[in-house]
């Protein structure tokens, strides 16, 4: 018999399948069409009857061309996206939930995929885990300084505010199903983790949840001037001004994602040139999230922070040509992100050379060129953000997924989000045999990582086989590294820190 679950909009109607109730495509806001295109996210309207809850909804609108390292494949999109997915053990009772938020650069991603179904970690850790999809692109991180239409406001960081919404939701309906409102951890990977280091920003009262999980996205946001000057470029792409903004809600959207390429070229500064993602509007987010964590504003949400060693190695798909950069391309290429004078770089790249070539890593200029691109805008602020929630007494866990992907000959090493087939546990599917292989440890790797992430979602410590972790602090900078064999390592990759932190002390700039 499928599950009936009553909330407070209405009767919804899921399934039983392998042992969890499962509830896909849930509304936690109203549908942003029309004049609620462009406005923050309001909570979802009661229906009648039974709503069938057996499918999932669509992903939020995005593109194919996306200039990201692996062409996008998800075609089953509208704006009628405002949905979260919901796996349980159990519709009684009060398990610890978490809630996941998907990556893909603030353009592309969907929590609809495969590779994000939350069965296996709700029956690892007796969890209610809940998948949430938000506005991207412009529809969802769209700023035009100074404007507000006819119509009302353009809201500003409209992602953020959906993800919140459904924060919202969980916190009220989420006893139905089995979990406890009070006992929320949010993880995300990359932009799904941006998002959350931007929500550690905001007044306790806003965030909902008592422990994060960052996954390879550090708390960042960009500048409203840069943030303008994308929507400048929208906003000529389309043929329209300031003055005729308001036009943006008539158009339709597939000619607001046909414009979008174009923002990635926008001059100015933002990691990896994304075009769209969490703005300093002076609003909903204050000010830079990493000098609200560095002022302790955050200091009551527990942290799991960390990343993978080679988070930037997909780029070789897109600019094969990388593996030829010469020595004299590697130093202009640093100079463009690296805000200090030219001996400093110098010293820079001098670093991560002797580092690399002490642990028999590469150190071609390609090479080098990844890695401290993935630094400069992932390690270096997940770092950051572990030494002031430590300096404010709050409990901070850090990792290092250095485990090495056979795929492409092993020439993507650890990669951004090899982590999450392990983490999701589907190995043997299709691709995630592609990107890990058949070697025997993945098993055990996978439930190390399922452990770690369950136990401190339901009392704040992260442990596997009986080993609880040990606390990151300035001192020790302890940190669990993720391989062939696990293990705590202190202040690993400490070098490359030491050269950063003369350049950037903020971690920011």
């Amino acid at each position: 018999m499928d599950p009936i679950v009553e909330t407070s909009c209405g009767r919804l109607r899921g399934a039983r399948e392998n042992g969890l109730f499962k509830f896909r495509g849930v509304p936690y806001a109203q549908p942003p069409l029309g004049k609620l295109r462009f406005r923050p996210p309001l909570r979802a309207r009661p229906w009648a009857g039974e709503l069938d809850a057996t499918q999932f909804g669509p992903a939020a609108p995005q593109g194919a061309d996306d200039p990201l390292p692996l062409r996008n494949d998800i075609t089953r999109w509208s704006e009628d996206c405002l949905r979260l997915n919901i796996w349980t053990p159990g519709l009684d009772g009060k398990r610890p939930v978490m809630v996941w938020f998907h990556g893909g650069a603030f353009v592309r991603g969907t929590a609809s995929r495969p590779a994000y179904d939350g069965g296996v970690l709700s029956l690892c850790g007796d969890m209610v885990v809940v998948a949430v999809e938000y506005r991207l692109g412009a529809l969802g991180f769209l700023h035009i300084d100074g404007f507000s239409g006819t119509e009302g406001a353009f809201g500003t960081n409209l992602g953020i505010r959906d993800q919140l919404s459904a924060l919202q939701w969980v916190r009220d309906e989420i006893a139905a199903f089995g979990g406890d409102s009070e006992n929320v951890t949010a993880f995300g990977h990359s932009a799904g983790a941006v998002s959350l280091g931007a929500m550690l920003s905001l007044p306790a009262t806003e965030r909902i949840f008592r422990r994060a999980i960052l996954q390879s996205g550090p708390p960042t946001a960009i500048s409203a001037d840069a943030a303008s000057a994308v929507g400048a470029v929208l906003l000529e792409q389309l043929g329209l001004t300031k003055a005729t903004a308001e036009q943006l809600r008539d158009i339709p959207v597939e000619t607001i994602l046909a414009a979008q390429p174009a923002t990635w070229k926008t001059p100015g500064s933002r990691p990896l040139g994304v075009p769209f993602a969490p703005v300093i509007d002076g609003d909903l987010i204050a000010r830079h999230p990493l000098e609200a964590v560095a002022a302790g504003d955050a200091r009551e949400v527990a942290i799991i922070t960390g990343t993978t060693a080679d988070e930037v190695r997909p780029y070789l798909v897109l600019e094969p040509d990388l593996v030829s950069l010469d020595e004299a391309g590697l130093y202009r290429r640093c100079a463009e992100i690296v805000p200090a004078p030219a001996t400093a770089i110098g010293d820079l790249i001098a670093v991560y050379r002797d580092a690399r070539l002490r642990r028999g890593a590469g150190t071609t200029p390609c090479d080098l060129w990844l890695t401290i691109l993935g630094d400069r805008f992932v390690r270096c602020g997940s770092i950051k953000v572990a030494e002031w929630q430590s300096a404010a007494g709050t409990p901070v866990y850090s990792y290092l997924f250095n485990w090495q992907s056979p795929f492409m000959n092993g020439w993507l090493g650890a990669f951004h989000e090899l982590e999450l087939p392990f983490l999701f546990g589907y190995l043997d599917d299709q691709t995630g045999t592609m990107l890990t292989g058949d070697r025997p440890e993945r098993a055990q790797l996978a439930y190390r990582l399922q452990s770690a992430w369950t136990a401190f979602a339901r009392d704040g410590v992260p442990t596997f086989e009986g080993e609880a972790w040990t606390r990151y602090d300035r001192g020790t900078r302890a940190t669990m590294v993720f391989d062939v064999d696990c293990s705590r390592r202190d202040a690993p990759l400490d070098d490359e820190r030491r050269v950063w932190e003369e350049i950037m002390p903020l971690g920011f700039i």
